[in-house]
């Protein structure tokens, strides 16, 4: 009767194809796992913060230059104007001379944004408008009288 063993030192079974197959489905999926994460990261990423790059005084107002567009909100305030701006920078006041008087400004950071306020004896009018520029994105604040 023949034995289990062979003569040769060598197994009698062939060997089995399917491990070598095993490791490349599970690298494959650990790969394609990675690659979805990744394409999923990069949809949900935030494109980053917009950032205050300068504030220029111009003649009764104000001209701000940022990376990338705000998100801009006007919001009503008796006494005054508040402009809420979508971006991050450093704080700045500073005074404006309009034909109605002088206005007092100020520009600081909240938790979510950048918030400019207007404020003066008289009541204020004030027109903003915002557009991209070959220096970034450009938002100009006007007081009228």
């Amino acid at each position: 009767m023949r034995g289990t063993e062979t003569e040769n030192g060598e197994h009698s079974t062939p060997e089995d194809p399917r491990p070598r197959l095993r490791r490349r489905f599970f690298a494959s999926l650990v790969l394609l796992g990675l690659m979805v994460g990744m394409m999923i990261g990069r949809v949900t990423q935030h494109s980053g913060d917009v950032h205050l790059l300068a504030t220029e005084p111009v003649n009764a107002g104000l001209r701000f230059w940022f990376d990338g567009e705000p998100g801009l909100r006007e919001l009503a305030v008796d006494g005054g104007f508040v402009l809420d701006i979508g971006a991050t920078g450093q704080a700045a006041n500073g005074y404006l001379d309009s034909p109605s008087g002088r206005v007092s400004w100020r520009l600081h950071a909240t938790e979510q944004a950048l918030q400019l306020r207007l404020t003066a004896l008289y009541a204020l009018q004030v027109d903003w408008a915002g557009e991209p520029d070959e220096r970034g994105w450009r938002l100009e604040v006007q007081v009228r009288d």
